[in-house]
């Protein structure tokens, strides 16, 4: 049984676009006999006439939308049927397993960091064996069971596809400068970060300055920090690292404690997928994508309007 979303956007692909049926099964990583039944089903099920009947046919559209405003690389939107944070996160995991599987190849180095949202992407994958795959963690970990530990995460998802996990053997954050100093001159730090530096595909989560940030949930940052921050201009922020609605770099108490890569190095990846949405997340995108952070973009309908709307005003 073929699902719904796959069957809409290859009729749109085929018959909107005017992709040839080859161009599609390339595009979408599978056969072109594949494609073939698919355009026959949507046939018979009646989802092609003039038009393609369904909701999705305007996320396609928000996606192409997004590239050609943001210079993406790609864009995955997916419908917001629920505006609640929960269903949010539950669509976008779902939508990046979906991605991630259709991108990853063999002897691929894929980097992955922290965030609430790509914990919810591992539920949704599948097994798949990719020969050769590295994850590896770009920055240090949580307290152990943590739901989005980076070690974790990395962990999970190189035993769904078979593949070697690489982590950071320290701490999120230290507690000095000096710490921190000699935690990144050891060696096997050192390789893993010139690893992930030429990685070909990045995972991140988006954070955002609000008090429910997942480095104040994990106590890294404190409210008056916070506060700190934000009045320095900042609106989101990668891997701990803050930037402005620019995409400017904010310097901060935590720069100098952070065991992982920094925004100039994430730049240095690929093709670096950025997941994330709700209203919230709509400044710290933007800015992420003004900087440069992020190559691909996975998001939710409500998010992306917003981003086209808001891209006008700040």
């Amino acid at each position: 049984m073929y699902q719904r979303e796959l069957l809409v956007r290859v009729a749109w692909l085929y018959y909107i676009e005017g992709l040839t049926q080859k161009e599609i099964a390339d595009m979408l990583d599978i056969s072109r006999i594949k494609v073939t039944r698919i355009l026959n089903k949507a046939k018979k099920e009646g989802l092609v006439y003039i038009d393609i009947i369904d909701p999705l046919t305007n996320c396609l559209q928000i996606e192409r939308d997004l590239k050609d405003a943001f210079g993406l690389k790609d864009a995955m939107v997916v419908p917001r049927v629920d505006s609640s944070i929960e269903k949010i996160k539950n669509s976008l995991g779902r939508a990046g397993a979906i991605y991630l599987r259709r991108i990853l190849r063999n002897n691929m180095v894929l980097t992955t960091a922290w965030g609430s949202t790509l914990s919810y992407i591992i539920p949704y994958l599948r097994p798949k064996k990719i020969s050769g795959l590295k994850v590896v963690s770009i920055m240090g970990g949580l307290a152990p069971g943590s739901r989005e530990n980076p070690f974790e995460i990395a962990s999970k998802i190189s035993n769904i596809f078979g593949g070697k996990s690489y982590y950071l053997h320290a701490p999120a954050i230290t507690d000095s400068k000096e710490t921190s100093r000699i935690l990144m001159n050891q060696e096997q730090v050192a390789f893993i970060f010139k690893m992930a530096k030429r990685a070909n595909i990045g995972l991140v989560s988006i954070g955002d300055v609000s008090p429910e940030s997942t480095l104040i949930r994990v106590g890294f940052l404190t409210y008056r920090e916070l506060e700190e921050v934000k009045a320095k201009g900042a609106v989101g922020e990668i891997l701990g690292r803050f930037y402005d609605i620019h995409g400017d770099k904010i310097k901060t108490s935590l720069d100098s404690r952070i065991i992982g890569l920094d925004l100039d190095d994430i730049k240095e990846v690929e093709n670096v997928i950025g997941v994330s949405g709700g209203e919230v997340k709509v400044k710290p995108l933007l800015g992420a994508i003004r900087g440069g952070y992020i190559d691909t973009l996975i998001t939710d309908e409500g998010t992306a309007k917003a981003l086209l709307r808001d891209s006008k005003s700040f």
